[in-house]
């Protein structure tokens, strides 16, 4: 009987058949691939994937073969975001208007060229002679702040191209935003300072990268994010606008395409508050940078955590609403937090924007490195 049952147990048994399962990985954020390997840096270890460790490896290679890459290698500090750089790309505001209203019912050929070389000559004092003194204060100062703290590489600068009303330069990305605060507001300040017929302004677009990526890559990105800026100033009609505008870009990956398109595909295009406005303009703008320190000194007063403002970053990527339940749950840990905000920032899917930016520098430009 026992025997018999068995066997019918068996035949009531559900056939066994393999299921396609994978094993368990960590896995990059941005790449989506899997970590496949540690390595080991100076002051610690990173994961990497199987592409990011051929690139590392190739990258070393390319360092110890040319000695441009060496010239940006020393103004890195460490790893993670002291191993970052910048190339800020910076260009002049509303000039082909400025030299139409010069040349205006003149005739002349002389007299056009002598306007022509006088134009040039305070365009190039502007920009490239007072805009550059500016940054060569703006590293002493630095020098001066972190004194011991960092080598002196860190504080470097160095120009790309200074012709006219265009300025590239390449600075340690811990301090690309104190350089273009210094370098718009000089611009902007020139009239002023110097009694000038004209006035200037430049906006600037900032692309933040490891120094072992393709140089030029990174230039076009800057130079994109650039122009985004001066859509501030040129998309209002039948009005000459003098404002320094900035947008910013950090290269997390190696994926390809121009500012807009990798913006899309990332979904990050919907979650950006910039371009910020530097220099001129109103101070009560929304868009005004000073905004984001006053958040960051709010958010600081309450002690909401860096692990807390980089969720909400990235709530926010995923969607408006998951957004929106981080915040509700970062609030209900800091009594007092969710009234002061709605206080000072009435629109609240702005605001998300904001500490969308925010928390993409955070360690950067408002963590004390």
């Amino acid at each position: 009987m026992s025997d018999a049952g068995s066997g019918q147990g068996k035949k009531r048994m559900i056939t066994g058949q393999s299921d396609f399962i994978l094993p368990f990985s960590m896995m990059d954020r941005n790449t989506f691939q899997p970590y496949s390997c540690v390595e080991k840096y100076e002051d610690g270890l990173v994961r990497l994937t199987a592409e990011a460790q051929v690139k590392r490896k190739r990258g070393q290679e390319i360092s110890r073969e040319d000695p441009e890459v060496q010239i940006l290698d020393n103004m890195i500090i460490g790893k993670g975001e002291e191993s970052l750089l910048a190339v800020i790309h910076a260009d002049g505001n509303n000039m082909g208007i400025k030299i139409s209203k010069m040349l205006e019912g003149k005739t002349d050929y002389d007299t056009c060229i002598s306007k022509m070389r006088e134009f040039t000559e305070i365009t190039a004092d502007a920009f490239s002679v007072q805009g550059v003194q500016a940054l060569e204060k703006c590293r002493d100062t630095l020098q001066e702040k972190y004194k011991g703290k960092y080598e002196e590489g860190a504080f470097l600068f160095r120009k790309i191209i200074t012709d006219g009303d265009d300025m590239t330069f390449v600075c340690n990305a811990r301090f690309a935003m104190e350089y273009v605060q210094a370098y718009l507001k000089s611009v902007q300040d020139y009239q002023k300072k110097n009694m000038s017929e004209w006035m200037y302004s430049s906006c600037a677009g900032i692309c933040i990268f490891h120094s072992h990526y393709p140089f030029s890559r990174v230039y076009s990105m800057a130079e994109q994010a650039c122009e985004n800026a001066k859509k501030k100033v040129h998309g209002r009609q039948n009005k000459i606008i003098e404002e320094g505008w900035l947008d910013f870009h950090y290269i997390h990956n190696g994926i390809g395409g121009d500012l807009d398109s990798v913006r899309k595909r990332q979904g990050t295009e919907r979650c950006i508050a910039r371009p910020w406005l530097i220099a001129g303009g109103e101070a009560g703008n929304i868009l005004h940078y000073d905004r984001l320190t006053e958040l960051n000194s709010l958010l600081n007063e309450y002690h909401v955590s860096r692990s807390d403002i980089k969720t909400i970053g990235n709530e926010f990527e995923d969607s408006l609403s998951c957004g929106r339940q981080e915040l509700v749950r970062v609030n209900g840990h800091h009594k007092g937090l969710e009234n002061t905000i709605k206080e000072k920032y009435s629109d609240q899917e702005q605001l998300l924007k904001m500490l969308y930016d925010f928390s993409e520098v955070y360690d950067l430009w408002f963590k004390e490195g």
